[in-house]
């Protein structure tokens, strides 16, 4: 692959990632992101409890000089996307030698090497990422560092890549296992697959090296939490899970990962077929070849890349399963196409590239359904907030007392994501209304806190909403107003 090929990637990286996320561009919400409007600081705290200490930095100057965050989406959602373009184009020219040399260059093989390469960040897991507005600074840092100290690491340049990564640690940790991911891969092509003393002790070292950074800086919120800078409730906690019950978690998760991603494509087991479609046409080929050796050793790199892929997840324990840790998982399909585009051959290459690019294909079209289900459930939740703070100033009008405070509950069945909304997970278009009713209920209002937050007293639950569910919003049923206060319950 030419050296010219380098701004044709780069320009088919920003084209790929432009129609991929660029549905984002209309503004967007979770229930963390509207409780940060609200109170500025309330997430930045969080994360100097999580260990995130340059970001909290960074996010605070920026509270406290009165460029918020949350106000600035479209800024911070630009630089999110060229950071993400930037994530792509690194990976690939930390892919690029084992390329370039090849004699039988051409279009197959450039489409299959981009596509291939694009499906660690252009894949529907990774949608997660842009539901946290709040969040575009850290993972645009976050990613540019780590996957930036991976190029340097693989690129013979390890005292820059290891202090990039490091830094990255304190931005978001989750940003340094693609890091690995991407290390290990390019170690074991420069060893051409072959095992041997020196990239066994290459791997151990920096994935030890890497991981021990991270838990190092989780470590530090409880020797920062015993000086009283943060409580030592809140600090970090890098293993909290029943490691029993946490594997028969992640088998059954294991399922749908393969199904469906986690329901947010459909049901056809597209990302085995994907899978089984690379590994079976390279296990083909290296047999046809009788080579062994690279065979275990591609099998062996999946195996780390997998118990990279699960680790976080492993630790958090049952419920820790979140698309956007696991979006790492598409690391074993890429990986998969790009060592078979090194040893398929010319022809049997242009099947693989139309198969290696349908998969990407397939990912940027449900990530436009995903962004337009956002849109549906953001939509909804002002649409219910609405009506429901119209009969407030209605009953302000009618008895001249001020709403101050606002008591709300959920109904035995309030479902976490609208009926409506099909592509959902986790923080994927979640139901604001049933998570955060109140925060929704002020970001209605405007800027500024009118509602105070307070607890729902049991004699009205008893006689207004004690035993009773519903399945749509009636008001007249749902709200009940007493002196200054409104009690609400979530269909």
């Amino acid at each position: 692959m030419p050296e010219k090929t380098k701004t044709r990637m780069l320009l088919a990286d920003a084209v790929i990632v432009l129609l991929s996320y660029g549905a984002f561009y209309r503004e967007g919400f979770a229930a963390d992101t509207l409780f940060q409007r609200m109170i500025p600081m309330s997430n930045i705290g969080g994360d100097l409890d999580q260990g995130r200490y340059a970001i909290y930095l960074l996010a605070r100057v920026l509270t406290e000089s009165g460029f918020l965050i949350t106000e600035h989406y479209r800024f911070f959602f630009f630089l999110f996307l060229a950071a993400v373009t930037a994530g792509l184009y690194m990976i690939q020219l930390i892919f690029l030698p084992f390329f370039r040399e090849r004699p039988d260059n051409g279009p197959a093989l450039f489409a299959g090497f981009v596509s291939g390469s694009s499906l660690l960040l252009v894949n529907v897991l990774f949608t997660e990422c842009f539901m946290f507005p709040e969040y575009y600074l850290n993972y645009s840092i976050a990613f540019s560092l780590a996957i930036g100290g991976a190029l340097c690491v693989s690129r013979g340049k390890p005292l820059p890549g290891a202090l990039l990564i490091a830094a990255s640690c304190l931005f978001y940790q989750t940003a340094i296992l693609p890091a690995a991911m991407l290390i290990t891969a390019a170690f074991v092509m420069q060893a051409e697959f072959r095992l041997d003393r020196r990239l066994i002790l290459r791997v151990f070292g920096w994935n030890a090296g890497i991981l021990f950074a991270g838990f190092l800086d989780m470590l530090s919120t409880g020797w920062i939490a015993r000086l009283g800078i943060i409580d030592p409730e809140d600090a970090g906690k890098p293993m909290s899970a029943d490691p029993a019950d946490t594997l028969r978690y992640l088998a059954e998760e294991t399922g749908s990962l393969l199904k469906d991603a986690l329901g947010l494509l459909p049901g056809l087991w597209l990302p085995c077929l994907a899978v089984l479609a690379a590994a079976g046409t390279l296990v083909y080929i290296l047999l046809r070849k009788k080579d062994l050796q690279t065979m275990a050793v591609c099998g062996l790199l999946l195996l780390e890349e997998l118990v990279l892929c699960y680790l976080f997840p492993f630790l958090a324990g049952r419920g820790g399963f979140f698309p956007r840790i696991v979006f790492l998982f598409c690391m074993i399909p890429a990986v998969l196409f790009l060592t078979a585009f090194l040893y398929v051959p010319h022809r049997p290459r242009r099947v693989l590239a139309v198969l290696c690019g349908g998969f990407l294909l397939l990912q940027v079209l449900f990530i436009q359904f995903i962004a337009a289900d956002r849109t549906l459930s953001n939509r909804l939740d002002l649409t219910y907030a609405g009506a429901v703070q119209e009969r407030i100033e209605a009953y302000e009008a009618e008895t001249g007392i001020s709403v101050t405070g606002v008591a709300t509950i959920n109904d035995p069945n309030a479902p976490n994501y609208y009926e409506c909304v099909r592509f959902h997970r986790d923080q994927i278009n979640e139901r604001v209304l049933s998570v955060s009713p109140y925060v929704l209920l002020e970001y209605v209002n405007g800027p500024g806190i009118r509602l105070k937050h307070v607890d729902m007293d049991p004699a009205v639950q008893a006689e207004h909403f004690a035993g009773r569910d519903w399945d749509s919003f009636l008001p007249e049923e749902q709200l009940f107003f007493a002196g200054d206060t409104l009690y609400w319950v979530i269909f």
